[in-house]
């Protein structure tokens, strides 16, 4: 294929994904996210280098072995143990398949970036960045219009992406982002994103911004979790070159930001007071019944005379209660978003919402084997990382571990293994499994192509 060509088809596709990136998590945009999707695979495909790649990572892959594995076990499971068999099925085209194709499409996208003689994994990353770097900004602007035309609060508001955990997950995804490209930087590993020091900051501080007004406790505790790790790396894993006391002043800077969020969050959502004793409600499944119907029986009253929260003491009783009950269906109930609903109208005979728990919900659907394998899959992709991290302090590495620990983490407290937010998920693991897939090494300071 001829280069002019092919540099057409790439940048095609280079805009295709930066529009994806963007309106993913964005209401209403289903026929577009997946026209896109369609259309950028199509075109990646049609390139013969990208399918003899993708063929070639498919055969000396392992981390992609165990995926297929799990995908397989998926549908032994339809007619085997699946409580509602064609219930399964729908939800593994509709869910599951599309997952998958994302990944694909990563992979596809990378592999056409890194084949370009004027482009290459930094260039495909960097697009990555300023796109999920975008709508942070969009964000950011809704609420400030809020706050300027209307005199409405942003805080706990979700405004253009409609929902807490979306808005919270991609601000937390593009910090990380943010986190290890400063780490890299700092640590001579290179510059993979094209935009100035300071501005990265003011990102990151942005996004930092956006986490706290959304309001999501889930999305603080990431921010924290982020934070810590980040300054941990930076105090005992940056070269000795760097001075003790400039990495010790990273590590409090990066201190300093996560203790002042904490600090506002906790004057600004009262909540907070009573999260220990509405929690510990939860662990008396069996007497205190809330969890199952709040209607039947009432939320307890906290010894302060004060209502509980609702939220602390659901979510937790529900991932108590979700695991119990996979214990009594160890190899599953079949792949579906409705795993912890079904299991209850088995068991109680009551009608449910989702469990909020990805982990919940994966656990009752896939069974401990699915589990086992998809838990495999996660620490294959995270080695990955762990390994090019001991190799060359850059940001290819901290992405992929920070990419897995931060959905691995978010998915124990929330329901983010499904729809658009799993779709971005697989889409940016097919991505950094692309871009480790035979690694040249670099020379110091200037990334792999």
């Amino acid at each position: 294929m001829k280069l002019p060509f092919t540099l057409t088809r790439y940048q095609a596709v280079a805009w295709m994904s930066f529009i994806l990136l963007i309106i993913w998590s964005i209401p209403h945009t289903i026929a577009l996210r997946y026209g896109l999707m369609s259309a950028s695979l199509l075109c990646c495909l049609s390139v013969a280098s990208v399918r003899q790649a993708l063929w070639t990572q498919l055969r000396h892959s392992r981390t992609l072995w165990l995926y297929l594995l799990l995908s397989l076990w998926l549908l032994i499971q339809v007619p085997t143990v699946a409580l509602h068999p064609g219930e399964t099925l729908e939800e593994l085209r509709g869910q599951w398949l599309k997952s998958s194709l994302a990944l694909l499409l990563g992979m596809a996208v990378m592999y056409l970036g890194r084949h370009q003689a004027s482009s290459g994994r930094a260039q495909v990353l960097n697009g990555v960045f300023v796109a999920l770097g975008c709508a942070v900004l969009i964000q950011a602007l809704d609420y400030l219009w809020a706050w300027g035309v209307y005199g409405e609060s942003p805080f706990n508001s979700t405004g253009v992406f409609n929902g807490k955990v979306q808005v919270s997950y991609l601000a937390n995804l593009f910090l990380s982002l943010c986190m290890a490209e400063a780490f890299s930087r700092l640590s001579g590993g290179g510059r993979y994103f094209q935009v100035p020091s300071p501005l990265l900051a003011g990102w990151a501080l942005l996004a930092a911004a956006v986490t706290f007004f959304s309001g999501a406790r889930n999305g603080l505790i990431g921010l924290v979790l982020l934070c810590i790790s980040t300054g941990l790396l930076v105090l005992y894993y940056a070269p000795a070159s760097i001075r003790r006391s400039h990495r010790m002043g990273g590590f409090v800077a990066l201190l300093l930001l996560a203790g002042t969020l904490t600090g506002l969050h906790l004057k600004t959502d009262s909540r907070w007071a009573r999260f220990v004793e509405s929690t510990a409600y939860s662990f008396h499944t069996d007497t205190v019944l809330s969890w199952l119907d709040a209607k039947r029986y009432p939320y307890p009253i906290l010894s302060d005379g004060q209502p509980l929260d609702d939220s602390a003491y659901e979510r937790t009783a529900w991932i108590i209660v979700g695991m119990k009950l996979s214990a009594e269906h160890p190899l599953g109930m079949g792949f579906t978003r409705k795993a912890y609903s079904n299991a209850v109208m088995e068991k109680y005979g009551v009608a449910v919402r989702h469990s909020h728990s990805g982990l919940v919900e994966y656990t009752l659907g896939m069974g401990w084997p699915g589990m086992a394998l998809w838990g495999a899959f996660l620490l294959a992709v995270f080695a990955q990382g762990l390994r090019r991290l001991l190799q060359q302090h850059d940001t290819l590495a901290l992405t992929c571990m920070f990419l897995i620990s931060g959905f691995a983490g978010r998915m124990v407290i929330e329901n983010i293994t499904r729809d658009h937010m799993m779709e971005m998920f697989m889409f940016l693991i097919g991505l950094v499994l692309a871009a480790l897939m035979r690694d040249r090494q670099p020379k110091p300071g200037t990334p792999a192509t």
